[in-house]
């Protein structure tokens, strides 16, 4: 594994109006992981995820990619470094998928164009929807475009932002199984999650974030241990062991 951190976060704080929403968060993260971020409603996920990608200002605080700062690179360096999945599924145009996947990468002007995005439909199990306009498929069939756009991207790091919101159980198995398959393929993974059951089996590092700070940092089993459901989610937990590996189990307190 390179010794270069393909994202470093060095004392990130970031305010929405009056409030502080993430707290001096310092982190790196290396090829090959598939890093889950999780927490309460709130905890400051999506504006860190949104400051690595450069939408919003943060007060204090410094990101590099691939060794390289953040503020340094423009807009074409930033979409080689890393594409970002938000969470809002809106397409402002009614494209066909081919082509919104295509664009997303970077790659409509190129003679590769559509075999590569077709290439990533195909991996999301999506191929058969490359002709319909993107208005016109459901939730689910729009989520997995926009998932192929970001793999199309071949960034070295993928920032995906709630990707199974909303979808059926294999939807969610779906995706979390491509974005493990690249981040064993050497790519950086950082994806928020509200299913924390989901986080410990496909991550193998859990970053927790309350009130805007880290609160735990480690393998899943390490992170989620029963303290930081008790006092971050006001759950109780245990760890089962399991054909496919450790699985956890969650209740109310």
């Amino acid at each position: 594994m390179s010794a270069t951190p393909r994202l470093k976060i060095e004392g990130l704080s970031l305010s929405r109006g009056k409030r502080a929403v993430v707290r001096d968060v310092s982190l790196s993260m290396m090829p090959g992981e598939l890093v889950a971020l999780v927490g309460p409603n709130g905890a400051g996920k999506t504006s860190l995820i949104q400051a690595v990608c450069g939408l919003l200002k943060p007060d204090a605080g410094r990101v590099w990619l691939e060794g390289a700062e953040l503020v340094t690179l423009g807009p074409r360096d930033r979409a080689r470094a890393l594409a970002y999945l938000p969470q809002d599924g809106t397409v402002a145009w009614n494209l066909p998928a081919l082509e919104v996947v295509a664009l997303g990468a970077g790659f409509l002007q190129t003679d590769g164009a559509r075999p590569r995005a077709m290439a990533a439909l195909e991996e999301v199990e999506a191929s058969a929807l490359a002709d319909r306009g993107v208005a016109e498929l459901s939730g689910g069939e729009r989520a997995r475009v926009l998932l192929a756009r970001v793999l199309a991207s071949d960034a070295g790091l993928i920032l995906a932002d709630e990707p199974v919101a909303g979808l059926d159980p294999e939807g969610q198995l779906l995706v979390l199984e491509r974005l493990k398959a690249r981040a064993g393929a050497g790519q950086t993974v950082v994806a928020s999650l509200h299913d924390l059951s989901l986080a410990a089996r496909f991550a193998d590092r859990v970053i927790v974030m309350d009130q805007g700070e880290v609160r735990a940092d480690g393998s899943p089993a390490g992170a989620l241990d029963t303290a930081v459901l008790r006092d971050v989610f006001g759950l109780g937990g245990r760890w089962l062991d399991s054909e496919d590996g450790p699985v956890l189990t969650l209740a109310r307190l």
